[in-house]
């Protein structure tokens, strides 16, 4: 989870996001959902059971702003896991949630697959111009069994690919062997770098098959992850 709080600037800074983490925020559950404790949360605070379960649950953000931005664009790090999730619930074939800025037209945001509950990609909405003052974003469940794990909600100008990397997606590096695969969301602190760290596991894995006849029982699976637009 995130912990990071800015405000969007003009000129130079203008990719300089700012974040809200969705347990923060306005929760709404359609289907009456109470609030749980989740372990994932940042300080492993109570978040509300956002997941939309029901049509019309919903995040909301209240922000304030010092200036107009006529180009701002809302970015939703979310993740879902379809193939674990279908076995036991229904899912809405739509993969797609919608964006509501002060009760105005929807916004239509994609949101498919990520593979896996621990890999987030986040998908990117065109905002209306926003006047300075205070605005409502909302992020709404369009069908029922629209579940999904939002993270953040993080708003921005300029191109998304300008925004730090673990902002967009969840960092994935794959070992030189085809050994192991490493998975890194933002609240992870490694002095090594990714490819140092899956670097490491292929000589503990040639360790392992060479001197101890043990390899795991099947390759580690591995999934792509890039910026989606709604």
């Amino acid at each position: 989870m995130l912990a990071m709080t800015g405000a969007l600037c003009r000129g130079a800074y203008a990719q300089l996001p700012f974040i809200q983490e969705a347990e923060e925020c306005k929760v709404v559950c359609k289907a009456g959902s109470a609030p749980g404790n989740n372990i994932r949360a940042r300080g492993g605070r109570t978040t509300p059971d956002f997941r939309g379960k029901a049509a019309g649950d919903s995040v909301a953000w209240t922000i304030n702003f010092r200036y107009p931005h006529k180009a701002a664009k809302l970015g939703v790090r979310y993740s879902y896991a379809e193939r674990d999730y279908k076995g036991s619930f229904p899912v809405s074939p739509k993969g797609t949630l919608q964006v509501v800025v002060d009760n105005g037209k929807p916004i239509d945001l994609k949101v498919p697959d990520t593979g896996s509950w621990g890999t987030f990609e986040t998908a990117v909405a065109d905002l209306p111009p926003l006047s300075a003052g205070s605005h409502e974003i909302k992020v709404v469940a369009l069908q029922p069994d629209s579940t999904r794990n939002l993270d953040t909600l993080i708003l921005f100008e300029g191109k998304p690919e300008s925004l730090p990397v673990d902002l967009r997606r969840t960092i994935v590096a794959e070992s030189p062997a085809k050994h192991c695969v490493l998975r890194m969301t933002p609240e992870a602190k490694c002095v090594m770098t990714p490819a140092q760290i899956v670097s490491g596991f292929d000589r503990i894995f040639e360790f392992f098959k060479d001197f101890m006849g043990f390899t795991p029982p099947e390759p580690v699976a591995s999934t792509s992850s890039r910026m989606r637009s709604g």
